[in-house]
């Protein structure tokens, strides 16, 4: 869907998904969020059909390991994000990445919007370990970082997940498999 909002201010936006099949843990599918406007802009929220990048097969391994830790990405591109353009993302072994925190190790966000992860993509924020599975595919049209099969901190799976960040300034989160079971 998209909104334009009306006039600059603030407004209670809230969203819900339906559970999948077998999706157990849907506690989390709706949410309601006081944003603040500062921009009239087109916001969109769509629901493309789902297609896996699979960085695993078609790109390279990052050779990412430890807890607490994250490495940067140069981008074929120059992307848009807000008002700011980035060349580089800095991706975070925590399921986030930062456009401007060269270091971005935090495991717990303080809320959004926070100076703290000021230009942040959080994919999934939580406190995870990078064991030598994290993956880049890098093309002109887009950059795909996959976290294949990755563990909580405590050695739990978490999941198969995605960023996609295109050329054109959006952003895909893709998840393949989320394991909430054990989870602080």
């Amino acid at each position: 869907f998209g909104w334009t909002p009306p006039a600059l201010g603030q407004y209670y936006v809230s969203l819900e998904i339906l559970p999948v099949i077998d999706e157990f843990y849907y506690n989390d599918n709706i949410d309601e969020q006081l944003v603040t406007i500062v921009e009239l802009e087109n916001y969109n929220l769509s629901f493309p059909t789902f297609q896996w990048y699979d960085a695993a097969v078609n790109g390279i391994n990052l050779n990412f390991f430890g807890d607490d830790v994250s490495i940067p990405v140069q981008l074929p591109f120059q992307f848009e994000f807000y008002d700011q353009g980035f060349s580089t993302v800095y991706v975070s072994s925590n399921g986030w990445m930062s456009f401007a925190d060269s270091n971005p190790t935090q495991l717990y966000y303080p809320g959004f919007p926070s100076s703290q992860f000021a230009y942040a993509v959080a994919l999934f924020l939580s406190d995870l370990v990078a064991e030598d599975n994290v993956y880049l595919w890098s093309t002109p049209e887009f950059v795909v970082i996959e976290f294949l099969d990755y563990n909580y901190l405590w050695g739990d799976l978490a999941g198969t997940f995605e960023v996609v960040f295109f050329a054109t300034g959006e952003i895909l989160f893709q998840y393949l498999s989320v394991n909430y079971e054990n989870q602080p």
